[in-house]
């Protein structure tokens, strides 16, 4: 199981989507993206990234689809937007409503 591959089945049919969450919830992935947003805490750091598997992708991405908490690395806080970003986190939620985003948590 990859991100790319939890990913195609969240956005899939309905059992699909299911099954794989079952799976995936909890589990930690290492992720690499665009960074699209940082929003600083006082004790963490928010970065707002787009999931990318090609160069093409990366280049046309604008929008976020992933949210990523960082608790104690806040000199992430003065990361530049549009740069690629490599994280491993735990996967704890996705909104499939409207706009698709994956929440983790604990990332490194």
């Amino acid at each position: 199981m990859t991100i790319a591959s939890v990913i195609a089945d969240l956005k899939a049919a309905r059992d699909k989507a299911k099954v794989t969450w079952l799976a995936a919830c909890g589990l930690e992935f290492r992720c690499a993206g665009k960074l699209i947003e940082v929003t600083p805490g006082s004790d963490a750091v928010q970065l707002k990234v787009a999931f990318v598997t090609s160069d093409a992708e990366f280049d046309a991405k604008t929008n976020s689809d992933m949210d990523v908490k960082v608790v104690g690395q806040l000199k992430l806080a003065s990361s530049k937007k549009d740069n690629p970003v490599r994280f491993t986190a735990t996967l704890v939620a996705y909104d499939p409503r409207t706009n698709f985003i994956l929440h983790w948590d604990k990332a490194k």
